[in-house]
């Protein structure tokens, strides 16, 4: 929380800091180690995203009509945006999951956002945070 708000750390819990940190960050990791663990730890949150992209980029009604009713589909189709609300460690479990996770815990507050663009045709996903 010190460096959070731009406190000064004391110099007593400088080494201390700096070896939870690297703890935590091998804890994200190791969370979702193997292909079973993503799927268990991230698949949820990414599956909903990917079905929502699918769902309004789908020309015709019957690709959706496999996975939803057609009332889930008008109400999906008239959305243009998606808020989904995530702990700081599923934040990091989806970014490992995806090839994207830098190693660093996201801070509170942290936001990653997914952009579904088409581009000469083709479907483009973008991955940016703040």
């Amino acid at each position: 929380m010190q460096k959070a708000y731009n406190l000064t750390i004391p110099h007593w819990a400088e080494k201390v800091y700096h070896s939870a940190q690297l703890s935590a960050q091998l804890q994200r990791i190791s969370e979702v180690y193997t292909p079973e663990l993503r799927r268990l730890k991230a698949g949820p949150l990414i599956t909903t995203i990917v079905q929502n992209f699918l769902v309004n980029s789908w020309t015709d009604r019957t690709e959706a009509s496999s996975l939803l009713t057609p009332a889930e589909i008008d109400a999906y189709r008239t959305a243009k945006l998606y808020v989904y609300g995530a702990h700081d460690t599923t934040l990091a479990h989806a970014l490992y999951t995806l090839e994207i996770f830098n190693g660093l815990v996201p801070d509170y507050g942290a936001a990653v956002f997914f952009e579904l663009h088409y581009v000469h045709g083709k479907r483009i996903v973008e991955v940016s945070s703040i």
